[in-house]
């Protein structure tokens, strides 16, 4: 289900999108652990207007971005730092464009960056690691 801001043609305002990020309890303290999230915004459509994005928590400015103007079949993405406190208060997303401005979203997510993994050793590597102990090992018995 898309999401469409649209402000009437001569009005000038803002939009302001409201995430109450503490109320989803311990699951907040397990998003602030995995330290880099980013917002990501689907834009479907957008005017022949830049929209200007602003990020606050509980009133302090967390960052901002731009949706281009025609921005149609975007991803834009919003990182958070990973200093930023989420449970100080609520996350709010201030879409502020031109006068008349119009914008469709398809999606808001969270993305959470995959676990780092551990490199597996070179099996090739390993058999020539082995060969060469064999080798040494046959030197030191003659």
């Amino acid at each position: 289900m898309a999401f469409r801001i649209e402000i009437g043609a001569g009005e000038d305002s803002q939009v302001t999108l409201r995430y109450n990020i503490a109320a989803l309890g311990d699951d907040v303290a397990a998003l602030l652990a995995i330290g880099d999230l980013s917002f990501l915004f689907d834009v479907l459509s957008s005017d022949g207007s830049p929209i200007s994005v602003s990020a606050t928590v509980a009133g302090t400015a967390i960052g901002s971005f731009l949706i281009p103007a025609g921005g149609a079949s975007s991803v834009q993405r919003f990182d958070l730092l990973p200093s930023t406190d989420l449970t100080a208060g609520p996350l709010v997303f201030t879409f502020d464009g031109p006068v008349g401005f119009d914008v469709t979203l398809d999606a808001i997510a969270i993305e959470i960056p995959p676990p780092s993994t551990v490199p597996e050793p070179d099996p090739l590597a390993l058999l020539g690691h082995g060969v060469l102990g064999l080798v040494a090992r046959r030197r030191k018995s003659t």
